[in-house]
């Protein structure tokens, strides 16, 4: 069930509407950032940084929505059942354990619901890399301690398909279950 709700929800480093034929007309309304945790953290903070720019850029307002709970699967539902029109959209990340010990390195990406158009994903994630190129993103991500990394809808899924690889054999070989 995991691995679906994730790979339906993939859109890219940091991105991902029925009826919308050309991207260029999109967004006619305000977008919702989701940030499946409580505020306050470090995801919120990161989302009002790209989403900041991206309401800049996209020329509508980015509003950001935390819906915590169940370690970040109430929110990450929330956008998954949301309508695929790109107006509701995740703050998602895939953790990794660096090499050096007790080193967590974060990668967060936008995700949307499936079935959001091409078109719109394309847009999100042109916007989205331009967010982070700006010198202005890149020093307040700096601020918190993170770097911003462009990259594209496929490379961000691969990440995801990589951790789940990784941690999904964890804990199946040590027995775990959700309770």
């Amino acid at each position: 069930m995991r691995r679906s709700v994730l790979h339906a929800l993939v859109l890219v480093c940091l991105l991902c509407v029925a009826g919308i034929s050309n991207a260029e007309d999109y967004p006619s309304r305000p977008i919702a950032l989701v940030v499946p945790f409580p505020p306050g953290g470090s995801t919120t903070v990161v989302a009002r940084i790209v989403g900041d720019k991206l309401s800049a850029t996209l020329g509508q307002q980015i509003v950001v929505e935390n819906k915590g709970g169940a370690g970040g699967t109430i929110g990450t539902r929330f956008v998954a059942k949301a309508a695929p029109d790109g107006y509701t959209i995740l703050l998602s990340y895939t953790a990794t354990m660096a090499i050096a010990p007790a080193t967590a390195v974060l990668r967060y990406g936008l995700a949307a619901p499936a079935g959001t158009p091409p078109a719109v994903i394309a847009r999100l994630n042109k916007e989205l890399n331009a967010a982070l190129a700006s010198e202005d993103v890149k020093s307040r991500l700096a601020t918190e301690g993170a770097e911003a990394l462009p990259g594209t809808p496929e490379a961000y899924a691969a990440d995801i398909d990589a951790d789940e690889k990784k941690w999904g054999g964890l804990v199946k070989k040590l027995g775990l279950k959700v309770e």
